[in-house]
């Protein structure tokens, strides 16, 4: 059981105190167990439970005991028997807690006392530790862990919002999405280590205030990063910093040499903390890196030339006495490799933590990499090669200056000079330049891209032709592309794919992208397809398959290491998510996505609309700082002069807009932003911003969508269309139904008016008063005797939103998804219903009817 941030883990410690249950809180350093014992001790003192908590510390006998302050005038000589009369002198009552910090950490004398006062006084026993208790390696706790069983809580590396709010805490103002996703990256989602970062940027300048927002303004491994290894090195012993040491110079090791130079015990001990993380990619060897990227950082920081010296001369001495060459290499950063990841939903976010903090290392490594080879020819081809990861992200004035400064080479291709103009006029449109403008900078190139830069017109043309009524044959009429080098080939699929998705035709986008098999494309352009594909089975309401497809090439990119099948493939899934009913589930795995940070002209189209998704989860959700972070990133984002797909901004704004309670502005952005979609053919946003809408449609407004519909039937609204038919209709029993039809996905605004409609006469609940029997369910009170006094008692507006939910047949999962609760307060809420009608079980809601 996993939690971000200490609340939710003193809920689920106390939960199992309540039960009976011992508990271990497991989390790396930094990461809030102290907070969490110490939260909940001050939580068993407000319920009158007697409790003591102890730290482990120092590395004499007995000293978590000897150093509490109630044992202050103790001899260290007493005795065992001694120590254990006092400390179970000090837990009265059969429901008194003992506490003990960093129990990975006391001596074999202290465990014995705790053990032996568990068995004398029966006391709940809560300990935190950073280690896995249940492996070898802390024989000293093995009576003590064998005796206790103790349920985990595991404290997880922070998510995009918790990250958020920490950082707004620590910097005492909203961070931006860049900041915020660079501080994840580097902390590994460690909440010391994100502080410490955020504090030592301001006070090196690394970070300002722009618009309103703290922003990085210069690397954030400028600043001094001591804080992170005090806070993560105080506790290890020399051995394991000077293996972190020699890790971190190089970048990444192989686990074998890791084994080899290192020490197996030294290795495994630091992956048991979690300061050495393994990663596998494909089929070759496990490679180990240090976690988190700002210990990498803090320990290069800390290495001066005799410490440079003395890691390769102990580099050369492994070499030959393994009998090989020495690396005339080392030193320099190797490829990184990512680790087979676990099923299992409560490692998410430690796993997307480790997978953001290894993409940062790669592609600075990769970066750094192509940058030595740019520079020392300045040529095209190693120009490309540069720019292709410059491009991943906002870098301005580095492309400009390898764009000014690159010339012709001997080793250059044949094509590389058209490559880089290419990659030029991809620069030129995320900047906002027109087809005409990039044209005159290309110049006499403009000829030899035009496959490239004709993408738009033939997008529009295939649009138009479908609003004209061109047959399926024509629009799915390939264009001969024989002869053109592989940059250029595609881009007249990948248009033709984006325009029937937009134009409302996704079984035409299904064929587009079968023409095009595995390999036959950039990676890019292979991503984007695949993306349709999932849009497309997603439109005809195949969630299953939309879902399974995803996945699937999602987790190919995970183990690729690949950051735009990443941003591509967790957009489509987020989406997917969404719209089969898992808000939650959706945002997890977009999250991911979003804190790769900013994304430059190779990612930014499903980057953008990753800001879109994640905006409206989080004002849906009622986190209003961190919708309004994601905007104000969108907003501030370059926008390509065309994107492949677009980011639907409006529902963006829109979603803020109901969260504030203004959903007739938000209504009315979202039918003019449909209105000027349909009028261009693109139909499909054109339904998804009527039919999201959160406000019921007028007479009017709903003959034009209908007409919409009976044109481009898309599978998937079909439920939307008919809840709003029935809203505007006023017909309770087809709402109910359309409520209930499977794990549908409904805009806030739209339940209530929903619940509304179905719940008109349904506003309170009659129970008869003690003096008579109760009524039957189903019956009203005047048939129970209306001449009887009655004692009234009225459902609360959410619970009656849990009984309609409830009784058109949705889960307590699918009602807290809903209604954006806990499923625990929606299990509360029912349980509130159930009483307050007389009913025993949730069936019985069929038969609910009231005065």
């Amino acid at each position: 059981m996993g939690f971000e941030g200490t609340r939710g883990a003193v809920d689920a410690v106390l939960r199992w105190l309540t039960a009976g249950q011992n508990v271990l809180v497991r989390g790396d350093a930094g990461s809030g167990r102290t907070a969490v014992l110490e939260a909940t001790l001050a939580a068993a003192s407000h319920r009158n439970v007697s409790g003591l908590l102890l730290r482990a510390g120092g590395s004499t006998p007995y000293a978590p005991l000897l150093g509490h302050p109630s044992a202050s005038s103790r001899e260290p000589a007493q005795s065992e028997a001694a120590l254990a009369e006092w400390l179970a002198g000090e837990l009265p009552g059969p429901r008194a807690v003992l506490l003990v910090d960093d129990v990975d950490l006391v001596d074999e004398g202290t465990a014995a006392v705790v053990l032996q006062v568990v068995r004398r006084t029966g006391c709940a026993l809560v300990l935190s530790s950073a280690r896995d208790l249940s492996r070898p390696g802390a024989p000293q706790l093995s009576a003590l862990m064998a005796q206790c069983a103790p349920a985990e809580v595991r404290l997880l590396p922070l998510g995009f919002t918790a990250m958020t709010g920490l950082l707004s805490s620590a910097l005492g103002a909203a961070p931006d999405v860049a900041l915020v996703s660079a501080v994840t990256a580097r902390s590994a989602g460690n909440p010391r280590v994100a502080v410490a970062l955020a504090r030592a940027a301001r006070f090196a300048g690394a970070v300002e205030m722009v618009d309103g927002l703290w922003a990085k303004v210069r690397p954030l491994d400028d600043a001094p990063l001591d804080a992170v290894a005090h806070a993560l090195l105080a506790r290890l012993d020399d051995d394991a910093v000077r293996a972190l040491e020699l890790v971190a110079w190089l970048g990444s090791i192989s686990g074998t040499d890791a084994n080899r130079l290192l020490g197996d015990a030294v290795v495994h001990d630091l992956v048991a903390h979690g300061r050495l993380l393994p990663y596998r990619l494909g089929d070759e060897p496990e490679s180990l890196v240090v976690s988190p990227p700002a210990l990498a950082s803090a320990l290069r920081q800390r290495l001066g030339r005799r410490d440079v010296a003395a890691l390769a001369d102990r580099l050369a001495t492994a070499a030959v006495a393994a009998g090989q060459a020495p690396d005339e290499g080392a030193g320099a950063p190797d490829r990184l490799v990512v680790t087979e990841r676990e099923p299992r939903e409560g490692d998410y976010w430690r796993m997307s933590a480790e997978l953001v903090a290894l993409l940062h290392h790669r592609s600075a490594d990769e970066e750094a990499a192509a940058r030595s080879a740019w520079e020392a020819t300045r040529g095209a081809g190693r120009a490309v090669a540069y720019l292709g990861c410059l491009m991943r992200r906002p870098a301005d004035e580095e492309i400009a200056r390898v764009l000014c400064e690159t010339r012709p080479a001997p080793d250059d291709g044949a094509q590389d000079l058209v490559h880089l103009r290419m990659l030029e006029a991809r620069w030129a449109f995320w900047r906002g330049e027109t087809v005409d403008q990039v044209r005159t900078r290309l110049g006499e190139d403009a000829a030899e891209l035009r496959p490239f830069l004709e993408v738009d017109g033939l997008r529009d043309d295939v649009v138009r032709s479908l609003q004209d009524g061109a047959s399926d044959a024509d629009v799915l009429r390939p264009v001969d592309e024989r002869g053109l080098p592989r940059f250029l080939r595609g881009w007249s699929v990948v248009a033709r794919a984006a325009a029937t998705l937009e134009a409302g035709r996704p079984d035409l986008t299904l064929e587009v992208c079968d023409q095009i098999g595995p390999g036959e494309l950039l990676p890019e352009l292979h991503h984007h397809l695949d993306g349709f594909r999932g849009e497309a089975l997603l439109m005809l309401g195949e969630l299953r398959d939309a879902e399974t497809w995803a996945r699937v090439r999602l987790e190919a990119a995970y183990d690729a290491l690949d950051t735009v099948g990443i941003r591509v493939h967790a957009c489509v899934l987020a989406q997917v998510l969404l719209f089969a009913g898992q808000p939650q589930a959706a945002w997890r795995v977009l999250s991911t996505a979003v804190r790769l940070g900013p994304a430059g002209p190779l990612e930014s189209t499903y980057y953008r609309r990753a800001l879109v998704l994640g905006a409206a989860l989080q004002g849906r959700a009622g986190a209003l700082p961190v919708a309004r972070i994601l905007l104000a990133e969108l907003d501030a984002a370059p926008r390509s002069r065309s994107p492949l797909v677009r980011s639907l901004r409006v529902l963006a704004h829109a979603a803020l807009e109901v969260a504030l309670d203004r959903e007739q502005d938000a209504s009315e952005q979202m039918w003019q932003r449909g209105r000027r979609f349909a009028d261009r053919g693109r139909m499909q946003p054109a339904l998804l911003c009527w039919l999201l809408s959160s406000v019921p449609m007028s007479a009017e407004q709903l003959s034009t969508v209908r007409a919409a519909y009976a044109r481009t039937p898309l599978p998937l609204l079909a439920p939307y269309l008919h809840l709003h038919e029935a809203l505007a209709a006023g017909d309770a029993r087809a709402v109910g139904a359309a409520l209930g039809a499977g794990r549908l996905w409904i805009p806030a605004g739209l339940t209530r008016t929903a619940v509304a409609v179905v719940d008109e006469s349904r506003s309170v609940a009659v129970e008869v008063g003690s003096d008579v029997p109760p009524a039957s369910p189903g019956r009203t009170a005047r048939e129970a005797g209306g001449s009887l006094a009655l004692r009234v008692q009225v459902l609360s507006e959410r619970e009656r939103e849990v009984a309609v939910l409830a009784r058109a047949g949705l889960t307590n999962r699918q009602i807290a998804d809903q209604l954006v609760l806990s499923v625990r307060t929606v299990e509360n809420h029912m349980s509130s219903v159930l009483r307050k009608l007389g009913f025993s079980s949730r069936g019985e809601l069929d038969r609910w009817t009231e005065a």
